[in-house]
C-alpha cells in the first residue's frame, strides 16, 4: 500500500499496518485469519476488518483476499446454499447452517461474506466473481425463501443465533442482520446488471426496495424505527408487541443504517445525536449498546453487554462525518489512533493501561481504514463509476492516499482550502462534479498510475 500523507500527524503513515499487520500477523496458508496459526475467520470479522482496505491496499492484499473469499464462497452448505458463518482451514468442513427450523443459523456472518465479495467485485471490475456469483445468489435466494417475511414481509429473521452482538429471540426480525442483507441485495443488483442480467437484477432490486420501506416503518407497524427515541430498535416480532432495543440503543443497527443508505438525512441526524452521548462515545469511540440490554432474552453473547467495539467505532466515526458532525467523527477517530499508539494494537476489547497486552484483532484493526474509506473519502462504487463524497476531519487541510478502482492502482490527492468542490481531475482530465463535495470517477478514466486531484475552494 502506498503512503498516506496528511497534515494530521496522527493519521499519516497508517499504510504501514497493511504489510506489518494484515499481511504478516493475520495470514495463514495464504488466506486471512483472525489469529494465526489458528485458521478460522468469522464472516463479520472478515467484512469489518477488510472491506475498507479493498480500495486502499495494494495487489498483495487483494491476492490474499481473493484466496480467502474463494474458500468462503466454496464452503456453502450443500443442502441450503447458505454461506458459512466462519471460515475453516483448507480441507476442513465449514461452520455451515442447516435449513430452518433446526438451524442455529447466523445469517449475519453468512451475509458478511457475500457483502465483502460483492464489494471487491464493484471496485475491481475484473471478472473474478463470475464463477462465484452463483454461490452468492443461492445463499441469498435461500434467505429470501426461508428467512424473509416470516413476520414483517420485507425484513430478515436472523434465526436463533441472532447477530454478531448477541442471540436475540428466534421469532423476531433482526435489524442488524436486515441491514447487512439490504446492502447485499443492493450490491447484487449492481453485479447482475453489470453482467447484462437485467431481469435477475431487477428482482433483487425489488426486494431491496421493499426492505428499505419496511425497515423504516414504525415499530408499531412491524418496522424498526422508534420515532419517540429517534433510533432504530434491535428486533421486532413483526407487530411491535415484543421489541428489543426500545430501552437500549443498539449501535450496530443505527450506524449501519447510515452507512448503508437505510436512514434518511433527518433520521441520520437524530441517530448521530444519540451517538454523541458521553455514555456511548467517551472516552473510547463507541459501545455496542447503552444502557444494558434489560429487555433481551439472550442466553449467550459475543461481547460483554455494553462493551467498547473498535471496529464499530471506526464505522461510527464515518457515519458521524457523513452526517455533518466532523467534531464527533474526529474525536472518535483520534481515540482509535491514540489507543493503538499507546498499546501497539487494537484489541477485540480494550485493555487497561498497564495491563498485560493481548494479540491484535483483525476486525478492530480495520477501523483505522474505515475512517478513511467510508468517512473522509466517502467511497461508493456504483454502475456509473466510483463516487467520491469527500469530507475532511477537523483540522484536515490536505490528504494524499492510494486508491484502487477498475483494475487501476492510482493516487487520490485532496486539498481542503475551502468548503466547495471546485475542481476534480484524473490524469489532468476533468471528472464530473455532483454537488458541493462529490465527484464521479467513470471506469474508463481509471488508469494505472493516474493521480486524482480534488480541490475545494469558496
Amino acid at each position: 500500500m502506498a503512503a498516506v500523507e496528511c497534515n494530521l500527524d496522527w493519521l499519516a503513515g497508517v499504510e504501514s499496518r497493511v504489510p506489518d499487520l494484515f499481511l504478516s500477523r493475520f495470514v495463514h496458508e495464504g488466506a486471512f485469519s483472525e489469529a494465526p496459526p489458528a485458521p478460522s475467520l468469522r464472516g463479520l470479522a472478515a467484512w469489518a476488518g477488510l472491506h475498507d482496505l479493498v480500495p486502499l491496499a495494494g495487489p498483495d492484499f487483494r491476492a490474499c483476499l481473493r484466496v480467502t473469499l474463494e474458500r468462503a464462497l466454496g464452503a456453502a452448505d450443500p443442502d441450503t446454499g447458505l454461506l458459512p458463518d466462519a471460515l475453516p482451514a483448507a480441507g476442513e468442513p465449514a461452520d455451515c447452517q442447516a435449513p430452518l427450523p433446526e438451524a442455529d443459523a447466523n445469517l449475519d456472518g453468512a451475509n458478511c461474506w457475500a457483502h465483502l465479495a460483492l464489494l471487491y467485485d464493484a471496485y475491481a471490475r475484473d471478472g473474478w466473481l463470475d464463477p462465484w456469483l452463483s454461490a452468492i445468489e443461492r445463499s441469498v435466494d435461500h434467505q429470501l425463501a426461508h428467512y424473509l417475511g416470516r413476520r414483517n414481509r420485507g425484513l430478515l429473521s436472523a434465526g436463533p443465533a441472532g447477530d454478531w452482538t448477541e442471540s436475540t429471540a428466534a421469532e423476531a426480525d433482526n435489524a442488524n442482520a436486515s441491514a447487512q442483507f439490504y446492502r447485499v441485495l443492493v450490491l447484487l443488483t449492481e453485479a447482475e446488471a453489470s453482467r447484462g442480467r437485467a431481469e435477475r437484477g431487477a428482482a433483487y432490486r425489488k426486494w431491496a426496495t421493499s426492505m428499505l420501506r419496511e425497515y423504516n416503518r414504525a415499530v408499531a407497524e412491524g418496522g424498526f424505527w422508534d420515532g419517540e427515541r429517534g433510533q432504530y430498535v434491535h428486533a421486532n416480532d413483526g407487530t411491535g408487541a415484543q421489541v428489543q432495543g426500545d430501552r437500549y440503543f443498539e449501535t450496530t443497527a443505527n450506524v449501519l443504517s447510515i452507512l448503508f443508505g437505510l436512514a434518511s438525512r433527518t433520521r441520520a441526524d437524530a441517530i448521530v445525536a444519540r451517538l454523541a452521548a458521553p455514555e456511548l462515545a467517551a472516552p473510547l469511540p463507541i459501545r455496542t449498546n447503552h444502557p444494558a440490554r434489560s429487555d433481551s432474552p439472550a442466553t449467550s453473547t459475543a461481547l460483554p453487554d455494553g462493551a467498547v467495539s473498535f471496529w464499530l467505532g471506526g464505522h461510527a466515526a464515518a457515519a458521524a462525518l457523513r452526517s455533518g458532525r466532523p467534531d464527533l467523527a474526529t474525536a472518535m477517530a483520534a481515540a482509535l489512533f491514540d489507543y493503538e499508539r499507546k498499546h501497539g494494537a487494537l484489541h477485540r476489547l480494550p485493555v487497561a493501561d498497564g495491563a498485560q497486552e493481548e494479540p491484535p484483532d483483525l476486525a478492530s484493526s480495520g477501523s483505522l481504514f474505515s475512517v478513511l474509506a467510508d468517512g473522509v473519502c466517502g467511497l461508493e462504487p456504483c454502475r456509473q463509476g466510483l463516487r467520491l463524497v469527500v469530507r475532511p476531519l477537523l483540522g484536515m487541510t490536505t490528504i494524499c492516499l492510494p486508491l484502487f478502482y477498475a483494475g487501476a492502482d492510482m493516487a487520490l490527492q485532496v486539498d481542503f482550502s475551502g468548503h466547495l468542490l471546485s475542481q476534480a481531475t484524473c490524469a489532468d482530465q476533468p471528472l464530473p462534479i455532483r454537488g458541493a463535495n462529490e465527484a464521479l470517477l467513470p471506469p474508463a478514466q481509471a488508469r494505472p498510475g493516474s493521480v486524482i486531484r480534488l480541490s475545494f475552494g469558496g
